[in-house]
């Protein structure tokens, strides 16, 4: 097997990581939904703000962030967002109130979409189409990674700990990914769109003739579908095991992991006998 040159190994490793916190710190919230509701006396309507308000800022902010990283660069949105992601992360561990909490989410949503672009972006313009298969293969086997591992940590760290200190070690992870890719990813040379030359209304016009044209409005709708339906099930899977069950949040990050090696396995067999 051929060996793939360093630079590409370093960019592929930096990406990776970053994409699998962002997913890790998505997921893993639903195992610690219980403490948190009994940490502020919340009811379930009240802790499902927490999944609103991280989406909803998350879906809103990534408009902005797409011109703004033609403008800026792939890289700087990378910072960016790191940025954001910490400061989210860091507010969210120190919250004291549950107002304080849902700001911090909800600023690391915004963050998260920054990186999400940023990653795929950065991806798209650093690798040539012979290797761009490979690198985002890579990738996005992070996403998977999060949820067999990083989601059954993060459980145990905050049944260990106490939910904030999960939100805490993010920020922490953040902060070294922040020095790691300032480091380890090159500045991509690309011939930027002035930020003069962005008009509101223009992108406003491009977005919604990308989600009106036929061959995209399809996939959007597929994509939207299975992403609520997804986190429609996971936001409250947490709660409703400890509920019924009486599960501890590290016993329901088994639960995670366990699933989702489940669902590997069978869609790996489904996959053979597709073959």
């Amino acid at each position: 097997m051929a060996f793939r040159p360093r630079e590409e190994i370093r960019v592929v490793a930096c990406l990776f990581f970053i994409l699998f916190m962002g997913v890790a710190d998505n997921q893993v919230l639903s195992p610690l939904l219980p403490t948190i509701q009994i940490k502020f006396s919340k009811s379930a309507t009240d802790m499902g703000f927490l999944f609103t308000g991280y989406a909803f800022c998350a879906g809103l902010s990534v408009l902005i962030w797409g011109p703004l990283s033609d403008a800026f660069g792939r890289k700087q949105g990378l910072m960016g967002g790191l940025i954001l992601f910490l400061t989210g992360s860091f507010i969210s561990f120190f919250a004291s109130g549950f107002a304080t909490l849902l700001a911090g989410r909800m600023l690391t949503g915004m963050g998260a979409s920054m990186l999400s672009l940023n990653t795929i972006s950065y991806a798209a313009d650093f690798f040539p189409y012979q290797t761009r298969g490979w690198a985002m293969g890579s990738i996005f086997a992070s996403y998977f990674a999060a949820l067999i591992l990083g989601v059954p940590l993060g459980s145990l760290i905050g049944e260990r700990w106490g939910w904030n200190v999960v939100f805490g070690a993010m920020g922490c992870m953040a902060l070294c990914l922040f020095i790691g890719t300032q480091r380890m990813l090159p500045r991509l040379e690309r011939k930027a769109i002035p930020i003069r030359e962005m008009k509101p209304g223009a992108i406003i016009l491009q977005y919604l003739g990308f989600m009106m044209a036929r061959t995209t409005l399809s996939g959007l709708l597929s994509s939207l579908f299975a992403s609520a339906g997804t986190m429609g099930f996971i936001a409250f899977l947490g709660a409703w095991l400890h509920d019924a069950f009486g599960i501890a949040a590290g016993q329901i990050g088994l639960v995670f992991l366990s699933g989702i090696i489940t669902i590997k396995i069978l869609s790996h067999n489904m996959s053979l006998l597709w073959a």
